[in-house]
């Protein structure tokens, strides 16, 4: 995916969400509000991506970040919609309003993870290509939850508890181990590393409902 592409997934998504925030955490709508969820949302979101692209390059592997979608329906191999649907839009929206603008959904990413060009290698004239493990993928992923919690501390020792209340939350959404979110690459790439990383992400959770 190109990078043009790429900044237009991620400022589709940093919208919605700080709109979303704006409304649940503020109780207000208005430009204040919306742009101060703007710009915490476009530090958790900068940190969480470049971290996972960094990771990547460790590995030589490449990242791109777009809105998480799906293409599939029910449990048949041939149940396609016409067009990927962008849950990662979606479903901020229909949260908000099933809870009433009590509770946020912030799980809006699914990141392809692919080998880089350092990966490739030339055996008998022909181009072939170093598989990526599934704990390649686990790790990348898991970068930029761990980032994200990161922040989250250091943003409440400096006394910013909005921040680090919103992104202890923006991680918990990414755990979660359902369809293409990074919570599910690490879940099924390191089961271990996700049981570690779930049991942090809930007690910081449960202590974030006391911040602010």
């Amino acid at each position: 995916m190109e990078l043009k592409k790429q900044l237009g997934h991620i400022f589709s998504v940093l919208i919605v969400l700080s709109f979303i925030a704006s409304v649940i955490e503020l109780r207000a709508l208005n430009l204040f509000g919306f742009f101060l969820m703007l710009l915490i949302f476009s530090i958790i979101i900068f940190i969480y991506i470049f971290s996972k692209k960094i990771t990547a390059a460790y590995f030589n592997a490449e990242e791109e970040t777009q809105i998480w979608s799906i293409e599939r329906y029910g449990f048949k191999k041939h149940k396609y919609f016409s067009k990927e649907v962008p849950m990662g839009i979606i479903m901020p929206i229909v949260f908000l309003v099933l809870t009433l603008g009590s509770f946020p959904w912030y799980a809006s990413f699914q990141s392809e993870i692919r080998p880089g060009k350092y990966k490739q290698i030339k055996k008998e004239g022909l181009l072939s290509f170093v598989e990526m493990s599934e704990n390649d993928f686990a790790l990348i992923s898991a970068a930029g939850v761990v980032s994200t919690l990161i922040l989250a501390f250091f943003a409440y020792l400096v006394n910013m508890p909005l921040i680090s209340k919103i992104a202890i939350q923006f991680a918990f959404f990414n755990m979660l181990p359902i369809s293409n979110l990074d919570g599910s690459k690490i879940f099924f790439g390191n089961r271990g590393l996700w049981l570690i990383l779930a049991a942090i992400t809930l007690i910081a959770l449960a202590y974030s409902f006391f911040l602010v």
